[in-house]
């Protein structure tokens, strides 16, 4: 199952890479390739996710240049990089049908509760703890518009903000274990 919002433009073989690496190993359980921020040539907006021991999640190489872009076409680079991720960006996203149906709550895919942000990072978090992998495709690439990336986080309207800090603590309680919290407690209390 591929997942796609309304502000991503994929290059006409997104889909076909993504699935080959997909097809490799019937333990990985998603993939996304490199997205690039359309409004900022050669702008890396996401190759996945990371999750730090603060329990902060963030798009990996988010604002980098990517060294692999070539300006002046728009050609894909072909370096078959395929390293594991903690999970996927939603916003260009290929699950694996086993792997949604291993780790359904409630009949839910995506949290319901989430509303808005952070319910790719609670998926990515669930199917890791369900033995589920995740896989960056760097050949992979697509084109994505972010709203909130442009500017601050503080720039965005208080109702939003709510939703995301809420949204952090839900998946928390959800997804983490109280050992690896009290392992990583030396980064977790500060941030809080």
């Amino acid at each position: 199952t591929t997942l796609f919002r309304s502000d991503v433009i994929l290059h006409q073989e997104y889909v076909g890479n993504l699935m080959k690496v997909m097809n490799s190993d019937s333990h990985i359980g998603s993939t996304a390739g490199k997205l690039l921020l359309k409004s900022s040539p050669g702008m890396i907006d996401s190759t996945g996710l990371v999750i730090n021991k603060a329990r902060r999640a963030f798009d990996r190489d988010a604002g980098e240049m990517d060294p692999e872009h070539k300006r002046s076409n728009n050609e894909l680079f072909q370096s078959e990089n395929h390293p594991e991720i903690f999970g996927v960006s939603g916003a260009a996203a290929m699950y694996s049908r086993k792997m949604i149906n291993d780790i359904l709550m409630d009949g839910q895919f995506y949290d319901e509760t989430f509303f808005a942000y952070k319910e790719d990072v609670d998926v990515a978090w669930r199917a890791q703890l369900f033995g589920w992998t995740s896989f960056y495709v760097s050949e992979a690439l697509a084109f994505h518009e972010r709203g909130w990336k442009g500017g601050s986080r503080n720039k965005q309207p208080l109702f939003i903000r709510r939703h995301s800090y809420i949204n952090r603590y839900r998946m928390l309680l959800k997804n983490d274990r109280f050992s690896y919290l009290l392992r990583h407690l030396l980064h977790w209390l500060p941030y809080e």
